[in-house]
């Protein structure tokens, strides 16, 4: 049989709160991310209450189109720029 965990913090309260706007403090951020992994199941169903609010069951996927073309593009910037500097750094002399 599958017993209920206790958890030490009620985090549907912090759900709460973000749905009425309001901010946690610092010292209840800090609770959250030291919490007992015990306490994940609970901490996830309060964070789904706050998702489920704003976005409903909507997904958005971001992904990059040809990032190895992205990769070399950005490489021959930088050496073009450092060819730049370098004849620069050259002349100056």
């Amino acid at each position: 049989m599958i017993q209920a965990v206790r958890t030490s913090v009620n985090w549907n309260q912090f759900a709460d709160q973000a749905l009425a706007g309001q901010s946690i403090d610092h010292q209840d951020a800090l609770r959250v991310l030291r919490a007992d992994d015990t306490e994940l199941l609970a901490q996830l169903a309060a964070a789904y209450r706050v998702r489920h609010h704003y976005w409903g069951n909507r997904v958005r996927l971001h992904f990059l189109l040809m990032p190895r073309a992205a990769f070399v593009l950005r490489t021959a910037i930088i050496v073009r720029n450092l060819k730049f500097h370098q004849r620069k750094s050259k002349n100056i002399r």
